[in-house]
């Protein structure tokens, strides 16, 4: 049990999955790098109809690097710690609505505001953040950036720093 709302949903009612559903306490990750929790489901309530048991078995599905994410349902801005970063370029897993966006500023560095970045929008998994079309984060190697974020209608699954 998780707080918030549940991890699976039941199916529509007559359907494999409409009645009850048990999940497996594991996940599995799967050889394409997605997460599956194998599920055990029957199409009727539980404790009805007794002795018509059939159970059926299904997986609900992660994509790779998608399981748990900060979001923003409407409007919402965090700032980091200082981080040491290995490498010059920042790439961003995300997934925005249509009216939503992502904006990252690099802390104290010219060239690398808010008003600078161009805009992270709709589902981008590994992309490369950009300030005006220039993908370097201005960072000097071996120093310590804050990032800020301001996000609207926004998942941010995670962060990434390349060369």
């Amino acid at each position: 049990f998780l707080p918030g709302s549940p991890v699976v949903t039941p199916g529509a009612p007559g359907q494999w999955d409409g009645g009850w559903k048990v999940a497996s306490p594991n996940l599995v990750e799967l050889p394409n790098g997605d997460f599956a929790l194998p599920v055990y489901a029957q199409p009727t309530p539980h404790k009805y109809p007794r002795g018509q048991l059939s159970i059926r078995t299904g997986y609900a599905l992660w994509p790779k690097g998608r399981i748990v994410a900060l979001e923003a349902p409407d409007r919402g801005e965090f700032t980091t710690l200082p981080l040491a970063v290995g490498g010059r370029r920042m790439r961003i897993n995300a997934v925005t609505q249509r009216a939503g966006g992502i904006l990252v500023e690099v802390a104290d560095v010219p060239g690398r505001s808010f008003a600078d970045c161009d805009p992270i929008v709709g589902d981008q998994f590994r992309k490369i953040v950009t300030w005006k079309g220039q993908e370097d984060l201005g960072n000097e190697v071996g120093k310590p950036i804050v990032l800020r974020f301001r996000m609207q209608k926004a998942k941010l699954f995670g962060l990434d720093f390349v060369e």
